[in-house]
C-alpha cells in the first residue's frame, strides 16, 4: 500500500527524495527501486523530522493512512496531475478496481505519532501494488486540521509487464498470477491473513513454499518468506504451539536472509508477542533490543517500545487463556 520511486539503487547506495520543509517538519518519502514489475509489491518509506528546534504537536495526534487521519499518498501517471491515492476514483487510472489500501484504515499500526520532539524522526513503511504498467509520480503528504500541509517531493516508479523484466516466478504462472501473488502479501503485510476469495489463499499456500525453497533468485521470495512469518506468527494458543513455532524459525530465517529489510520492524513487532504469549521473558527482551537497534524510529514498533514486560507476563500469568498479540 505504497508507493515507491525516484530512488536510483546503484551499487547498494540509494538516492533519497528531498522531503519539502513546513513549519519544521521535513517529510521524505525513499524507495529502494527503481522500476518493478506488475504486481510486485514495492515498499515506501516515509520518514518524518522535527528539524524545527522545539517540539511538534499535531492538531490530529496521530497520522492514520487515509485523508481524514491526516496521512496520504497523492499519485500521478508520468507528468499528469497529483491526485490522492486514498480517494475512490484516482485508483482507475492505475487500473485498480479494488481499493487495495482499504482494510488498513481499520488499524493502521504504522501510522505516524502527531507529536515529534525536537531533532526527533518517526517513519511508517507502506507496501504498494500496482497491477498496470506505467509511469508513475508519487509523494507523501501530512495535513493538519488548521490546514498546513507538510509534503515530500516526488518520486517516480517504472512498473513493468511481466515480460519486460522476466522473474524466476513466471515459470508459475503469468501476469495476472503474479499481481494476484502480490495481493495476497499486501493482505498478510496489513491484516496477517490473506483477504479475498478461499481460493486465492489456497492458490498462495502451494506456491510459498515453491517460492522459497526453489525461486530464490525471484524477487517475490523475501515478500513471500514475510508474508508465511507473519501469517504463522499470529498469538499461538499455547506454549507449544506448532505454528507459531514454525513462525518463529521463520522469522528467524528473515531476519538472517534479509538484515536490510525494510519490513524486519513488522517481523520483530509479531516475534515479540509470540514471546510473550509464550512467557518468554528473556526471549520477548532480546527481540525488542534487537528491534529498537535495528529500527529505532519505526511507528509500527511504538507499541513494543512502550510495552512493560513484567507487567505483561503477570496479566499472562493470572489469565493463561489470555492471547497476547499487541496490535
Amino acid at each position: 500500500m505504497s508507493l515507491k520511486a525516484t530512488c536510483f539503487l546503484s551499487l547498494g547506495i540509494f538516492v533519497l527524495s528531498q522531503g519539502a520543509f513546513g513549519q519544521g517538519i521535513n517529510v521524505q518519502l525513499e524507495c529502494k527501486k527503481q522500476d518493478c514489475i506488475c504486481g510486485e509489491p514495492v515498499l515506501l518509506r516515509t520518514v518524518v523530522s522535527n528539524v524545527s528546534g522545539k517540539d511538534f504537536k499535531s492538531q490530529i495526534g496521530r497520522y492514520g493512512l487515509g485523508p481524514e487521519f491526516g496521512f496520504t499518498l497523492y499519485v500521478a501517471e508520468a507528468d499528469g496531475e497529483f491526485e490522492d491515492f486514498l480517494t475512490p476514483w484516482p485508483k482507475k487510472r492505475l487500473g485498480i478496481s479494488k481499493p487495495p489500501l482499504q482494510y488498513e484504515l481499520f488499524r493502521d499500526r504504522h501510522s505516524l505519532p502527531g507529536d515529534i520532539s525536537a531533532g526527533q524522526k518517526a517513519d511508517r513503511v507502506d507496501m504498494l501494488i500496482v497491477p498496470k504498467p506505467g509511469e508513475y509520480r508519487l509523494k507523501a503528504v501530512l495535513k493538519e486540521r488548521d490546514g498546513t500541509v507538510y509534503a515530500s517531493e516526488p518520486i517516480r516508479l517504472r512498473v513493468l509487464p511481466l515480460e519486460e523484466k522476466e522473474d524466476s516466478v513466471s515459470r508459475l504462472g503469468k501476469q495476472d498470477f503474479v499481481i494476484s501473488l502480490g495481493f495476497s502479501i499486501y493482505y498478510y503485510h496489513y491484516v496477517e491473513r490473506a483477504w479475498g476469495d478461499a481460493q486465492a489463499a489456497k492458490r498462495f499456500k502451494e506456491v510459498a513454499p515453491l517460492i522459497m525453497e526453489q525461486y530464490k533468485d525471484s524477487v517475490f521470495r523475501e515478500y513471500v518468506v514475510y508474508a508465511e512469518a507473519m501469517a504463522q506468527c499470529r498469538a499461538p494458543q499455547s506454549d507449544s504451539d506448532v505454528a507459531a513455532e514454525r513462525g518463529k524459525e521463520l522469522a528467524q530465517q528473515f531476519i538472517k536472509e534479509y538484515p536490510r529489510s525494510w519490513l524486519l520492524p513488522d517481523i520483530y513487532r509479531k516475534l515479540f508477542w509470540v514471546y510473550i504469549q509464550q512467557k518468554d521473558k528473556d526471549g520477548a527482551g532480546e527481540v525488542r533490543k534487537r528491534a529498537l537497534e535495528v529500527a529505532p524510529n519505526a511507528s509500527v514498533l511504538r507499541h513494543v517500545k512502550q510495552a512493560n514486560v513484567d507487567e505483561l507476563l503477570r496479566q499472562k500469568e493470572a489469565q493463561p487463556g489470555l492471547r497476547m498479540n499487541g496490535r
